[in-house]
């Protein structure tokens, strides 16, 4: 699934960057020893960023992991939402075609159900679904009543906005070496569009609403473009994970050779918290 792809690899990476780190801290005991001090500073600033490397990977895999949970959680509240939402327009007995048609796209979704493996996908679903039934009850309904449901869509929007860009954001950042600038561009429209979503939500929350539903779009249009650049859905294929391992070292490597200089393979300086004794 597409939560799951975003990590694909991150264990397997994590324990031979932290073997890595172990050589490197071997390494510089060994440059004590002989009295070669410079090769010690060298080898212990690359188990650091070794070190601090690993705690990215695997902060990343526990964040996909909780994503998982919440979107699995998520769909469930969508599917009671859309539930309800059949239930009220038929209620209405309002003879609009556009909402009967809104009705019979939801009933659609919600009898296709959800594969367990990916519950990204079945947000995607039942938002889409979501949002048309949401757009024609709105036109069957007083405005005072569609201004309350948009406050409350928004809200809801706005979380699900958040999680998918931080969570394009944080897979990108980890492999900014291979990811091109479609996905860049895409993260920035989804910033911004959320952006736009906050500005708005007190003065007009239906536009905010459809700010919010553009931020999560774009970003999933992110992930989609990051994950095109890295080889794809699902994983990475076989040699992936060792062209990755192989770019990572190396950042390593010269990050430690050149004192910290310009980041390290992961983005930002490495501080603190790393390899001493």
């Amino acid at each position: 699934g597409r939560t799951l792809a975003t990590v694909a690899g991150n264990v397997e990476q994590a324990e031979q960057v932290l073997g890595y780190a172990t050589e490197r801290s071997q390494a510089a005991n060994a440059a004590v020893a002989s009295g070669d001090k410079g090769e010690a500073v060298i080898a212990v600033r690359d188990a650091q960023h070794a070190l601090a490397q690993v705690q990215q990977l695997t902060a990343s895999a526990t964040g996909a992991e909780r994503a998982f949970a919440e979107a699995a959680a998520r769909a469930e509240a969508m599917r009671a939402d859309i539930e309800g939402d059949v239930a009220a327009a038929r209620a209405m007995r309002s003879g609009d075609p556009a909402l009967a048609a809104a009705v019979t796209r939801a009933d659609t979704v919600l009898r296709q159900g959800s594969d367990p493996r990916d519950p990204i996908a079945a947000v995607d679903a039942l938002t889409k679904a979501n949002t048309e039934i949401d757009a024609a009850l709105a036109a069957a309904r007083g405005a005072q009543e569609q201004q309350q449901r948009a406050q409350r869509a928004l809200d809801d929007a706005l979380r699900d906005a958040r999680a998918r860009i931080s969570q394009a954001r944080d897979f990108i950042s980890l492999r900014r070496g291979a990811v091109g600038t479609t996905a860049r561009t895409r993260l920035s429209e989804a910033e911004r569009a959320l952006d736009d979503a906050v500005d708005l939500a007190t003065s007009d929350p239906a536009r905010a609403l459809g700010a919010a539903r553009a931020a999560e779009q774009y970003a999933a249009a992110a992930m989609d473009a990051a994950n095109d650049d890295m080889g794809g859905w699902p994983g990475q294929g076989g040699g992936g994970n060792g062209a990755q391992l192989g770019g990572l070292v190396t950042g390593i490597v010269l990050g430690g050779l050149l004192g910290g200089r310009g980041g390290s393979f992961g983005g930002g300086s490495f501080g603190g918290g790393g390899f001493g004794g």
